[in-house]
């Protein structure tokens, strides 16, 4: 395959820097499932959303699978399950300006500081950790503020958004705006609401305090001196579909409508049908009777019994001429008249038909 070049993580490896035995594997897109795995391990986000076609010009190397994943000694073929998991060939992701971390200021007191991650030029950061100086020691925020709670968790009803206030001088101040000459020894207190749709707040309030939801409402929300409510919402991580299986869902709902119209067509096509043959049959018979009349004032009787069981194959219902025909030729010789049905092809009655009739007086009309 020419032109090609592997799309694991940052992996180099083309067609035009590799030798000619060195194989390339394009994604499973026919196996969705384990498609997103490739997807996944290959750290390329972007080619959930590709369409099928495009997708499968995307290929990765065989530096990537492991030795039981091939079939042969040559690699030229994997095994169904196979997932690339080496990152054979793939650079080192770190870069010199990672290095270049800057540790912020967080308050006037200079007892919590942040990691800037500005500066780092990566596509994902991890999560920004808070740290406090005490007794010379660097101890997360965290792990210090659960230390300090006494108080059982605390239920705020249905709360949205709640904006932080700072009294200063009996009066209160917004938090979102910038606040000058505040004092410098202040607790900082994390109320934790979560904002899923189906559930009541839950906060931990460092102080014991409990906020009233109606002064929330009015926006009225009375703080100590040297207390500041920091409100922390979490947020549900949405799901991501696959657009492989919407775009099977698809198909199968297109491929289920057309079976059913072609399966009314043809119930359709087959009452057509036999209403035609029922017509072609009735038309038939309508002729055969015509000739027939014809040939009643033309023919003795024995001579016209014999044409009708010929014309219309009778088996049963017979008359009293065509009953006295077949009984006499029966009894004069049954092999002749086994000659006669079989050799000749005469459509006449089967040979048991005919002993019954010789048995039994039934079949008169």
């Amino acid at each position: 395959m020419g032109g090609c070049r592997c799309s694991y993580k940052n992996c180099e490896r083309a067609t035009k820097n590799s030798e000619k035995d060195f194989h390339f594997f394009h994604y499973p897109v026919r196996d969705p499932e384990r498609c997103l795995k490739w997807i996944a391990n290959a750290c390329k986000p972007t080619f959930y959303n590709l369409p099928e076609d495009q997708l499968r010009n995307k290929v990765i190397c065989q530096n990537h699978f492991e030795l039981h994943y091939f079939t042969n000694a040559n690699r030229k073929r994997l095994i169904h399950n196979a997932v690339p998991t080496l990152n054979a060939d793939c650079l080192d992701g770190k870069d010199a300006s990672m290095c270049n971390v800057q540790v912020l200021q967080s308050d006037s007191d200079a007892s919590v500081f942040t990691v800037d991650t500005n500066l780092l030029n990566m596509n994902e950061v991890s999560e920004v950790r808070s740290f406090i100086i005490e007794n010379g020691d660097i101890v997360p925020a965290d792990i210090t503020q659960q230390a300090e709670m006494e108080h059982e968790p605390q239920i705020i009803p249905e709360i949205e958004k709640v904006s932080s206030y700072i009294t200063v001088n009996e009066n209160n101040i917004n938090n979102d705006c910038k606040i000058e000459d505040v004092s410098e020894n202040v607790q900082r207190n994390d109320v934790c609401i979560k904002s899923e749709p189906d559930c009541i707040k839950e906060g931990d309030i460092c102080n014991g305090s409990i906020v009233n939801s109606n002064s929330l409402r009015n926006g009225e929300v009375p703080l100590s001196t040297e207390s500041i409510v920091t409100i922390i919402t979490e947020k549900k991580m949405a799901k991501v579909k696959s657009p492989f299986l919407k775009n099977r869902t698809t198909e199968f709902e297109n491929l289920s409508k057309a079976v059913e119209e072609h399966t009314k067509e043809i119930a359709t096509l087959k009452r057509l049908l036999n209403s035609r043959i029922q017509k072609v049959k009735l038309k038939k018979r309508k002729h055969k009777m015509q000739v027939l009349g014809k040939l009643r004032t033309l023919l003795p009787p024995t001579l016209l019994a014999l044409v009708n069981l010929h014309l219309f194959g009778k088996q049963d219902n017979f008359t009293k001429e065509e009953k006295h025909l077949l009984t006499t030729l029966f009894k004069a010789s049954p092999s002749a008249y086994e000659v006669l049905l079989n050799d000749c092809k005469w459509k006449l009655p089967s040979a048991t038909v005919v002993k019954n009739l010789t048995c039994n007086g039934n079949g008169v009309r």
